[in-house]
């Protein structure tokens, strides 16, 4: 299993196909496996890079998790695996970290994708609140419950694959409580990167789901507008899951998006 030292972690990621580098980051209560059906339309002509966050799947959970040590960690992989700069593409909380390395590493990314992300601190008042509820909940009774209801609401209503909701639900389980617990914690206290969005140099993908309910609608048209650069796609039947939920749609999406960044 490859892996690189982190600190006092290790960090666990795969590596497929040949060709220019590109770095996919799933999100929270996910691993490297939410791409899992969106690598085989890239590997063809990219070597397409998949970590686990640190603290979550295969990789360890460092003592004080926080956005920005995880962008470290993907720019720490980068300077292991001997690549200069690459694509970054963050499904979801793996954007924050994407935004996180555009803010403090610009010069390592050529090319930056938010799949149901976004810059802001807060996407309302509520978040905050929201969050600090989930963790008191997920320390108190463990996150078995938590992820059972987060999962399944995080796909578009009707969506039909129930096997694939349920993969990914159990998939999120496997991470330990602790690392969930830290991940939302990690979020709750993250930057706001409108300004990182804004300034950005390089050239920008969005990919939204109609149906998000994390990433609401107004979040999204806001966001949208907001860099230079910015290729803006939305995903009809998707909700927040779209690496699952459309993976041959974002597979060509990302393929137009690396073709024409190239």
């Amino acid at each position: 299993m490859p892996r690189i030292e982190f600190g006092q972690q290790s960090l666990y990621y795969t590596v497929a196909g040949d060709g220019p580098p590109v770095v996919l980051l799933h999100g929270f209560c996910g691993d490297h496996r939410v791409w899992e059906s969106v690598v085989p339309g890239l590997r063809g002509q990219y070597r397409v890079i998949t970590p686990d966050l640190p603290g979550c799947g295969r990789s360890g959970l460092p003592a004080a998790l926080e956005i920005p040590l995880m962008a470290d960690a993907v720019v720490r992989l980068l300077d292991a695996l001997e690549i200069a700069a690459a694509p970054v593409i963050g499904h979801s909380m793996g954007g924050y970290v994407a935004l996180e390395v555009a803010a403090r590493h610009p010069g390592r990314l050529s090319a930056l994708g938010l799949v149901h992300s976004h810059p802001f601190a807060r996407v309302n008042d509520e978040e905050p609140g929201v969050r600090r509820r989930s963790i008191a909940f997920m320390e108190r009774y463990g996150a078995a419950l938590f992820v059972k209801q987060s999962i399944p609401a995080a796909f578009a209503p009707g969506y039909p694959d129930r096997l694939e909701v349920e993969k990914q639900t159990y998939r999120a389980l496997e991470t330990p409580t602790a690392g969930l617990v830290a991940c939302q914690r990690a979020m709750l206290h993250r930057a706001d990167h409108t300004t990182t969005l804004r300034a950005c140099s390089v050239p920008v993908l969005q990919i939204h789901g109609r149906h998000d309910t994390v990433v609401p609608t107004a979040i999204q048209e806001a966001m949208s507008i907001l860099a230079p650069q910015t290729r803006v796609h939305w995903l009809p039947a998707a909700g927040h899951f779209g690496p699952a939920e459309a993976p041959k749609a974002v597979s060509r999406l990302l393929r137009q998006f690396l073709a024409a960044t190239s």
